[in-house]
């Protein structure tokens, strides 16, 4: 059973990891080392809270629906046309979101909500249509 705390504390721990674009964990490590990109990010908290989610910013916008309770663990993403998911971040909390973040960051990072949801790709927040335990 997927429990959104403990994929969230996770999330937390790796703040100051470093960012790679393709950059891969071991989704059953608690503590993997070395760069991540942002959708194996998500992908690699949501396997700490135990469920499975696609890999892939875009496969996981394909497996996910609109979330208007926007709580906690609700992914957003960033997309341009149709079939172009180019970054997921995942609701931290009221005020904040969590990701792994390209420039000028380049590393998993917190950061205000607002500003997240002003970016003009923005998709809203969603959830995923079913969670597959680990």
């Amino acid at each position: 059973m997927f429990d959104v705390n403990k994929c969230l504390l996770a999330a937390k721990s790796k703040i100051g990891a470093p960012y790679l674009l393709g950059g891969e964990w071991n989704l059953k490590d608690p503590n993997p080392k070395g760069p991540v990109d942002c959708s194996e990010f998500i992908e690699w908290a949501y396997a700490q809270g135990g469920a499975r989610i696609p890999d892939g910013a875009h496969n996981q916008y394909l497996a996910s629906e609109p979330d208007l309770e926007q709580r906690p663990g609700a992914v957003g993403f960033f997309k341009t046309g149709e079939a172009n998911c180019h970054h997921v971040g995942m609701l931290f909390d009221a005020e904040n979101v969590i990701e792994a973040r390209g420039k000028p960051y380049n590393e998993v990072i917190l950061r205000p909500r607002q500003r997240w949801e002003l970016w003009r790709d923005f998709t809203g927040w969603r959830r995923f249509k079913k969670l597959e335990n680990i």
